[in-house]
Parts: C-alpha cells; structure tokens; sequence
C-alpha cells in the first residue's frame, strides 16, 4: 500500500465530519449521496489555495474526501465549479471553485450558501 492509497480513507478519523449530497450542474448526472465532507473556516490557507479570485465574506469552503473501496466517498463522482452541495442541515451551496489536493484524495470546494427565495 503507497501513501497515497492510504490516505483515501482518513476522514474515518477525523471529527466533525458531516455527509453531505453533491448534485452536478449537469440534470442528466445522479446526486451523489453519502459524501464524507470537512467544512473549514476561511483562513491564509484558503487564499494560498484560490487566491483572491471567489473568495467573498459568506464564503466557505468544505473538503470533499475520495474514499476508498471499503469506504467510499465520493463514488467516483468529481466535484466541479457549478455543482451543488446540501449539507447535513439541508443548506444549499453552489462551488465556485475545486481544487485538488493530497495525492488525490481530496477536493477542497469553495462554496457560497445558495440563495433561497
């Protein structure tokens, strides 16, 4: 087993973890259900990884993990900007923007909470 491979599964771990629903922006696509997910507060941490650019006071960003084989996460699905996200208190929230990070095994998605009329 390599680092990588190894790291798939560490939200098993980790507290605070909520499933969370990812719903592409493509209709034709399948909510993904059961999605480990980390929510973070914005931080220095955030801008190095977006940068200026998305970034407004509401927003937020969540880790989206990958899983693995015998826990999985993400089911193949990949987060991309446009997709919705439903948290465990049933907010929706748009990606504005997904980065990649840890060998794979993870997707940090800066989110902004969606407005309900």
């Amino acid at each position: 087993m390599t680092f990588a491979t190894d790291i798939l599964d560490d939200f098993t771990i980790f507290d605070g973890i909520e499933t969370i629903t990812l719903t592409p922006q493509n209709t034709s696509s399948t909510p993904v259900t059961g999605v480990k997910a980390l929510r973070r507060a914005r931080n220095w941490r955030t801008m190095s990884v977006f940068g200026d650019l998305g970034i407004e006071p509401d927003s937020i960003p969540f880790i989206l993990f990958v899983g693995s084989a015998t826990n999985p996460s993400l089911a193949g699905a990949v987060p991309k900007n446009g997709d919705k996200i439903t948290d465990a208190a049933g907010i929706h929230w748009n990606i504005k923007q997904t980065s990649g990070l840890t060998l794979g095994s993870r997707y940090t998605c800066l989110c902004q909470q969606q407005v309900s009329y």
